[in-house]
């Protein structure tokens, strides 16, 4: 709330009244934005007022969206100059929303996270809800359904404790818009009604429409079209009195969509188009993107090659432009439509060869009548086959373009010899191996230290250790299996059989721990370091893969089992191995054997320790180039 101080002038006493009235604007108004650039620019506002109004400014500038991230950016220096953390973070706030409406999603999350920082430090929960929220709208421009039903979960959590309640309205307006994109109608319909009551009860008229408008939404897409198209065109023309022309795009999108189904293709397309350009005249990537991949639908629909391939090409463009996350779920969509292209420009070389024969029985007959006919009919033929062929030839370098991305980022998930069985027979046959080996890693005291960190470091600081281990995997030919949680398990001798199995993978598992050494001596101060263990056991195991959408490579059998005891009976910074792995390596490096040791569920089994290779008591460093560091873990 703006602190209300004494005024020794008609002037401060304006300021006042008009910042005043802006603070319980809570929805976006550009009328807003348009009154308080006057004030903004006068130079009798003390540094408070100045920072009042900029807060204000950055929030409801809605057509200038540059000018907005100038405002928003003039508040965080201003706000660091008084040492007000309060404006300070809604600065960084504003700031990552104006990156985000443009489509530059990591710098929005940069942004965020300093806002979040500092909340927490200050212990300001209504503040931190604010930051979750925001991060919540970030995943969802990613199309992250899970994180961000989970980040608005959060959110809401912090804001029920305090005093915002226009943010509480504002954030289970958000988790109910962010179920209705994922078809979970009946839920988001609770959501709503909870907004709507705060809405109701603050007179917030423009949230009210956007609630209107999500109602249309679902009433159309639950099977009552032209109802649905009524609720949201009479929300659109409201935002339109607003001046919310960033709603107006996102709203068209879906009244495009339910005039496509009702059958009226033309004006679907004219709605399509009027929101893309309404998202272009706003530079929102995010609605640019969305609505050229309405508009691809309905232009191939109605059958305009040119029009659905431009849109298509830009798709990708903007698409790829705001996130580079790829999930199996993308992959399996693309091989679909892939599919579905290919085989429309075949029937369109078959339809046009077809073609080409009936056409030249037809000049057969017309030369018996007048060669300059002919002439003509050829000519007009070749016009259209050259068409023809310009289409088919971008169409097919659409498809092998995403062919090939499609095909890389299997290669990433899957061994190359099972991915090219998945792709020619569209499953995996399971296969046993007589003889393999199975390696499990595990950090020291994971838990406790994941407890104190950042989301984001964390997964950083994995990001880094494991991205070695997979460079380590890839020098002696051994094939990761996956990671869970800090544990790390990869395999030798599958899917191609190698009788150097477990020399190769105990020579891996030397680098890992030199590795992890490594990290620990290079020490910088605030940062963690781990500590891990590695078990090794050889024996028979089965591969294949598991699932129908998200593919994954794994193996069973009793071999794996007891290579996670070994990992569990181990030590830190050690490489305990089993029997069965001792028998094929002894030759090659010095064991320690540590007895007969319990194993959970399996009872006394004789362990090793690996102390080097053969002629030395320590194991064998990595080599320099493989534990250069891009960047230091948490």
């Amino acid at each position: 709330m703006i602190e209300i101080r004494a005024r020794n002038s008609t002037f401060d006493l304006f300021i006042w009244i008009l910042c005043f009235v802006t603070w319980h604007s809570y929805s976006q108004d550009q009328r807003v934005a348009d009154s308080l650039k006057l004030v903004y620019s006068l130079e009798q506002l003390s540094e408070q007022d100045r920072l009042d109004v900029l807060s204000q400014l950055a929030y409801h500038e809605n057509e200038d969206n540059q000018l907005r991230q100038s405002y928003a950016k003039e508040l965080i220096r201003l706000a660091e100059k008084v040492n007000d953390t309060r404006k300070l973070i809604t600065g960084y706030i504003q700031l990552g929303n104006s990156l985000r409406k443009r489509g530059d999603i990591p710098a929005a999350i940069d942004a965020y996270s300093k806002s979040l920082v500092i909340a927490r430090e200050t212990k300001n929960e209504e503040r931190e809800g604010h930051v979750l929220m925001a991060i919540a709208d970030a995943y969802s421009l990613m199309e992250d359904r899970e994180n961000a039903a989970l980040y608005y979960k959060n959110s809401l959590d912090l804001l029920r404790k305090t005093i915002g309640k226009p943010e509480l309205g504002i954030t289970l307006f958000n988790l109910g818009d962010e179920l209705i994109k994922a078809g979970r109608f009946d839920e988001a319909i609770g959501y709503l009604d909870q907004a709507e009551i705060i809405f109701q009860e603050l007179s917030l008229d423009q949230a009210l429409v956007y609630v209107q408008g999500n109602r249309g939404i679902i009433t159309g897409k639950s099977g009552n079209i032209p109802q649905g198209i009524v609720q949201i065109e009479s929300a659109i023309k409201k935002l339109e009195e607003y001046g919310d022309n960033s709603a107006v795009s996102d709203f068209s999108i879906y009244l495009a969509g339910l005039y496509a189904e009702q059958g009226e293709l033309n004006k679907a397309i004219s709605i399509g188009e009027r929101g893309l350009k309404i998202a272009l005249e706003q530079d929102q990537k995010i609605g640019i993107r969305d609505s050229y991949n309405s508009l691809y639908q309905l232009y191939s629909t109605a059958g305009l090659k040119d029009k659905s391939i431009a849109a298509l090409q830009n798709y990708y463009i903007y698409r790829d432009s705001i996130t580079n996350i790829e999930t199996v779920r993308e992959i399996a969509t693309l091989r679909y439509d892939t599919d579905i292209a290919q085989k429309e420009a075949e029937v369109e070389l078959k339809q046009a060869e077809v073609d080409l024969l009936n056409q030249q029985r037809n000049n057969q007959r017309i030369v018996l009548w007048a060669t300059g006919i002919v002439a003509f009919l050829l000519s007009f033929l070749a016009i259209g086959m050259f068409r023809k062929n310009k289409y088919v030839r971008k169409t097919n370098e659409i498809i092998d373009n995403e062919r090939r991305r499609s095909e890389h980022l299997l290669l990433n998930i899957l061994p190359e010899q099972t991915a090219q069985e998945l792709k020619e027979k569209g499953k995996v046959k399971a296969k046993k191996f007589e003889s393999a080996t199975v390696l499990f890693t595990d950090f020291v005291d994971f838990t406790k230290y994941a407890e104190k960190l950042e989301p984001e470091k964390l997964v950083k600081g994995m990001d880094l250790y494991y991205g070695q281990f997979d460079k380590i995997m890839d020098k002696y030919g051994l094939e990761k299996i996956k990671t869970v949680g800090d544990s790390y398990m990869c395999a030798g001798g599958i899917p191609n059989t190698d009788p150097d199995h477990a020399v190769k993978m105990v020579h891996a598992a030397l680098d890992i721990v030199a590795y992890v050494e490594s990290i620990k001596e290079a020490r910088v101060k605030g940062k963690t370091r781990f500590d891990i263990r590695v078990g090794i056991n050889s024996g028979p195991i089965v591969a294949g893969v598991v699932g129908t959408k998200k593919f994954a490579y794994d193996i069973w059998g009793d071999t794996v089992n007891v290579a996670a005891r070994m990992e569990n009976r181990s030590e830190p910074g050690r490489v305990n191995i089993s029997e069965n792995t001792y028998a094929l390596i002894k030759d090659h490096f010095d064991c320690e054997f540590r007895g007969e040791i319990e194993a959970k569920n399996k009872g006394r089994l004789k362990m090793y320790f690996v102390k080097g290779e053969t002629g030395s008591d320590i194991p064998r460093p990595i080599q320099a180039k493989t534990i250069k560091q891009k960047e230091t873990p948490v």
